[in-house]
């Protein structure tokens, strides 16, 4: 009986545990494994009290234009946005050390976190890709041109100062599910 148990337990280990020569191999598996385990629309998380933090940086590339008669401005932004989703990671010893590989934003789960305020939003996850750690961190960062609403006062023209808002969130999730800081 207990040769049998352990038996049972070195058979189940070896076929859970990858030991890859070839790096290449190994992403590909990793790759597989990170696909086969994830839907776009399933929060990776170990039970549903489980919140999912996430790091957002936002940087103004440029200023694209101000449309005065229409109180519209559009800039031209970088967003950064990491998580952790830990039932995603591995050693990396494991996998030919293998430290990160990177996934198609649209195939994997994000927070979808976009402007909250009347806007024109000109993007598409078609073409970002996701940084996956072995420590179960995700990367998103791509550049996106957003068009928000904004009041201008113009009376101290050319000396004036105007301040626009962009609203970023999660139309999609709580704050039970996903919270939102600012990355440093």
């Amino acid at each position: 009986m207990i040769f049998s148990s352990w038996l049972l337990l070195i058979c189940f280990t070896s076929a859970f545990s990858q030991n890859c020569s070839d790096y290449y191999t190994c992403q590909l598996e990793l790759y597989d494994r990170l696909l086969t385990k994830s839907r776009p629309s399933i929060r990776p998380i170990q039970n549903d009290l489980q919140k999912i933090n996430v790091r957002l940086g936002f940087s103004l590339i440029r200023l694209v234009s101000v449309n005065e008669e229409d109180s519209l401005i559009t800039i031209r932004a970088h967003i950064n946005q990491t998580w952790n989703a830990s039932i995603f990671s591995w050693n990396s010893t494991a996998y030919a050390k293998v430290q990160h590989f990177r996934v198609p934003a649209h195939s994997i789960w994000t927070p979808k976190i976009e402007l909250i305020n009347p806007s024109t939003t000109i993007d598409s996850e078609a073409n970002h890709f996701i940084d996956v750690q072995s420590n179960g961190q995700f990367e998103l960062s791509y550049s996106i041109l957003l068009t928000s609403p904004c009041n201008f006062d113009l009376k101290n023209f050319p000396f004036d100062q105007q301040s626009c808002t962009f609203k970023i969130g999660s139309t999609l999730y709580d704050i039970n599910e996903v919270s939102i800081s600012q990355a440093i």
